[in-house]
């Protein structure tokens, strides 16, 4: 009697362009990778009988669709869910004579993100309370309605530090084609290797995106395998390959 082959599946994400024109990047604390396999069914009736019935039928695939559903929202692995492009890596540094019109109970954004060591005036000559003319947060200067501010007076921010930081510009390229590829072990199989390898996947963007709550954000994308018209060997799939170790 051969031995059954239970599976459960545990092991790494890694994605490239299907060109393979760039290194499969890790794709760091996936939680679910899943294909759906639909086919498309033409059957043939049995219009000689009165009971009905079917005397033939044809199936074939018609789609595989994969999802991918992970925590880890990296620059990278953002800009892959919203059809975005990474901008270019803000160094930490200090920036200065940044000038804004100050509305209070407002939000005033500044350039850089997560400023420090900020110094705010209004012609040079007076210069603004921290704690009590404004409040400094992560993305700028908030002006309380009891600030001494003149309401929508011009203000300097004179200089301020900012933190390295990464932006990441949504929906400025189009869905591209990926090879991704699973290194996964079956841990009901003495962790045996099992590896799934798509040739060629384009996604879809995210559908929803949470970015307020009190549980941990995921993104899940989904797209189709498609076919790799590059493989021509006979027998050898243009869809996609599974390995397993016996």
């Amino acid at each position: 009697m051969s031995n059954p082959y239970y599976f459960i599946g545990k092991g790494k994400l890694y994605i490239s362009l299907s060109d393979k024109s760039d290194g499969l990047r890790y794709i760091s604390n996936v939680e679910e990778f899943k294909l759906t396999i639909t086919d498309k069914v033409e059957t043939l009736k049995d219009y000689d009988s009165l009971a009905g019935g079917n005397i033939q039928q044809v199936a074939t695939i018609d789609k595989v669709d994969m999802s991918l559903t992970f925590t880890d929202l990296s620059p990278a692995n953002l800009a892959l869910a919203i059809f975005g492009a990474i901008g270019t890596p803000v160094t930490a540094s200090t920036a200065s004579n940044e000038k804004y019109v100050a509305h209070k109970g407002c939000l005033l954004p500044l350039t850089y993100v997560n400023p420090s060591t900020v110094t705010l005036t209004n012609d040079s000559t007076v210069t603004y309370a921290l704690g009590t003319d404004y409040t400094v947060t992560g993305a700028g200067l908030f002006i309380p309605e009891t600030s001494s501010i003149v309401e929508g007076s011009t203000v300097t921010v004179a200089s301020y530090n900012y933190s390295d930081s990464q932006s990441i510009e949504a929906m400025t390229t189009t869905g591209s084609e990926y090879r991704v590829y699973f290194d996964g072990v079956n841990t009901a199989n003495y962790n045996k290797p099992r590896i799934v390898d798509l040739f060629k996947v384009r996604f879809g963007p995210i559908k929803d995106m949470s970015y307020k709550g009190e549980t941990f954000a995921k993104i899940q994308i989904a797209g189709e395998v498609l076919k790799d018209s590059t493989i021509t060997t006979p027998g050898k799939s243009q869809f996609f390959r599974e390995m397993m170790v016996l």
